[in-house]
């Protein structure tokens, strides 16, 4: 053991020394950073499932908005289909039979008779009132 002094030992406990401390913070630098990596991936996956649950939120509002526009829609279609079948029924149904009252003035309407009414309208552009009935 002539060969091996103090110096040298000393020397060999401090490099194993420095290479525990290396290892202990790479150790602790690996674990930290996959800490970190694991807190990110989750706030991610997290801010996706909001995403996902406005997403869903938005739809079921639009396909609200969707569905009223397809009943007033559809409204608009029964209303017109009516109005196509009574003007069908005219066309093919008899004359009306209409009755002039008069014509409106300021105060309602102005009881005339029917030639009187209709000259007072043509000559004076004034509103004639009438029913019609078939």
């Amino acid at each position: 053991m002539e060969g091996l002094n103090k110096f040298k030992v000393l020397t060999v406990v401090v490099v194993f020394l420095f290479l525990f401390v290396v290892a202990a913070i790479y150790t602790n630098t690996k674990d930290a950073s996959q800490g970190k990596i694991d807190v990110t991936n989750q706030a991610k996956a997290e801010k996706f499932k909001e995403d996902i649950k406005s997403d869903v939120a938005n739809s079921s509002a639009n396909s609200q908005d969707v569905q009223n526009v397809n009943d007033e829609v559809n409204n608009i279609n029964m209303r017109l289909d009516s109005l196509s079948a009574r003007i069908d029924q005219l066309e093919a149904g008899a004359k009306p039979s209409c009755y002039v009252y008069g014509i409106m003035g300021d105060n309602g309407v102005e009881q005339l008779s029917a030639e009187s009414a209709i000259s007072e309208a043509r000559d004076n552009n004034r509103e004639l009132v009438m029913t019609c009935s078939f």
